[in-house]
């Protein structure tokens, strides 16, 4: 009797395996713009075409179908027609088995112009768990669409409407709108390289390289709000704004984004005597309210023209907001006078409760007209802090009206200009850096010469180096290393500005490892 249970127990384990791995998703599936050999997926040589991945019916737990855990590799030259859009998932992933859409070396999606809103060369669909991997060399592009070009339309890269759990990386998109500078071709509004729309939550974008858009990386959060944003070691070139998060209904809420580690530069293609483009590198706004905003170990640098501001805060937010590790250096002349005219970092048209700027350089000796302007601009930030920074050739900080607690403190103030009159604003009143102390601000910076290397790290000497008060009891765990990753002293002093004088001078470019966020 034993002997006989025994044999029907394994014949149920084995009949509960074989409709378990029925039910198994396939694991690597291969996808061309056509179908090539036996069209069974099964590699580049044989893979289905572009109309399997679009098929409802294509996705599920079935052994031949696109469902939790499978890899779908994008094999070869996918061609569409102006304003088309080649792929859009059907299904989602889970948290435990997402589904990766992974470009195949040598990989390209190539149209005049892809679609806009609601289409773009990849359509994610609103799904859930999905990973689109650029692999290592994937592109996304239009050949025909900017100034002069066959086309002067609205266009997307990657396109997601009501998003969450996604994750896009290691992407190349250019040209989605290559803009010369100073051109009428002011209408076209709205295209971007990656672009949420109603976006969700705990989303990340990272690893990818954008050029020649409007918008680089663009969120529009959902009427219910968004949270957990990771946007990080991305470079962005000659974008109107680099990176825009923004809550754009009232009474909806942004909440928890980190962007950090990304290199933009160079959006002056962008510029145009008009103004009608105000250029932001990095742009987060709202019509509701953004809070727990980290923008940190940034690279802002190039020709920028236009600018608002390198970094900028607009409309309402509940706060805090905190801006370091960053080095923003506009370093070659444009066109445009001046390139960023608000300030290094911007608070602007709305209230925040609290703003943080800690151990950022803002170097203005080469900066395209903004002599005498300001490192930073706040409008109505109840709390304000500035601290740990260094400031070269530019004046001190212009803090507006209904500003009731001001820090400033710890900062090398370099070079500032109207150091004699005017360098210091506050609430309407100005100062020069005498007034400004005997004021009770910065009574523990200095006016003396960083001495900073190529990279901007210190050099022996240095007036940068002790200067910073320790904010380890800030308890934001990123800011405890520098913007090369170097751990700063958990007790003692700090150094001012970006670097650490224990850090290798390897460049003024974010790191590309970092992986970790705030708190």
């Amino acid at each position: 009797m034993k002997v006989y249970l025994r044999s029907l127990a394994l014949l149920a384990l084995f009949v509960g395996l074989a409709a378990t791995s029925g039910l198994a998703s396939a694991t690597n599936l291969y996808v061309a713009q056509n179908s090539a050999g036996s069209s069974n997926g099964a590699d580049c040589a044989d893979a289905y075409g572009a109309s399997f991945f679009n098929t409802s019916g294509n996705w599920g737990a079935g052994a031949a179908q696109i469902g939790p855990g499978t890899t779908v590799h994008l094999c070869g030259t996918f061609t569409g027609s102006a304003g088309s859009t080649m792929l859009t998932a059907q299904g989602s992933g889970t948290s435990s088995q997402k589904i990766t859409i992974l470009f195949e070396s040598g990989a390209v999606m190539t149209a005049p112009y892809w679609g806009s809103s609601g289409a773009g060369a990849i359509n994610l669909n609103g799904q859930q768990y999905l990973v689109l991997d650029g692999g290592s060399n994937g592109i996304i592009k239009n050949t025909a669409n900017g100034t002069g070009l066959t086309y002067q339309k609205d266009s997307d890269g990657v396109y997601c409407s009501g998003c969450s759990n996604d994750e896009v990386r290691n992407l190349t998109i250019q040209n989605i709108y290559v803009r010369t500078p100073n051109s009428s071709d002011t209408s076209v509004n709205n295209h971007a390289a990656i672009y949420f729309a109603s976006a969700g939550s705990n989303n990340s974008i990272h690893g990818n390289t954008i050029s020649n858009v409007l918008l680089g990386v663009e969120i529009y959060a959902s009427s219910s709000g968004a949270s957990n944003w990771y946007i990080y070691n991305n470079t962005i070139v000659e974008a109107h704004w680099g990176i825009d998060p923004n809550a754009p209904y009232t009474g909806s809420q942004l909440s928890k984004v980190y962007i950090y580690g990304n290199d933009i530069h160079d959006d002056d293609a962008w510029w145009s005597a008009a103004n009608s483009y105000h250029n932001n590198p990095i742009f987060v706004r709202a019509n509701g309210n953004y809070s727990d905003v980290y923008v940190y170990n940034n690279y802002i640098h190039g020709a920028i023209g236009n600018a608002t501001g390198g970094i900028f805060f607009d409309n309402n937010s509940n706060g805090p907001a905190y801006v370091f590790n960053n080095l923003i250096r506009p370093d070659s002349t444009s066109p445009s006078t001046p390139c960023m005219g608000d300030g290094f970092v911007a608070l602007q048209e709305g209230p925040i409760d609290s703003f943080y700027i800690y151990n950022n350089v803002f170097d203005g000796s080469v900066v395209c007209g903004i002599s005498g302007g300001w490192p930073v601009s706040v409008v109505i930030a109840s709390t304000f802090v500035f601290q740990n920074n260094v400031v070269l050739n530019v004046a001190g900080p212009n803090i507006t009206s209904g500003s009731t607690k001001v820090t400033s403190n710890n900062n090398v103030w370099y070079g500032i200009s109207n150091a004699g009159g005017s360098a210091f604003k506050l609430n309407g009143g100005y100062y020069s850096y005498a007034q400004w102390q005997a004021a009770g601000y910065d009574s523990a910076s200095t006016t003396n010469s960083p001495n900073l290397d190529s990279t901007y790290h210190p050099a022996s000497g240095s007036s940068v180096i002790g200067l910073g008060a320790n904010l380890t009891g800030a308890g934001i765990s990123a800011l405890d290393s520098d913007k090369a990753g170097s751990a700063r002293p958990t007790t003692g002093v700090w150094d001012a500005g970006a670097y650490d004088s224990g850090t290798s001078a390897s460049g003024p470019e974010p790191p590309t490892s970092l992986s970790a966020v705030p708190k």
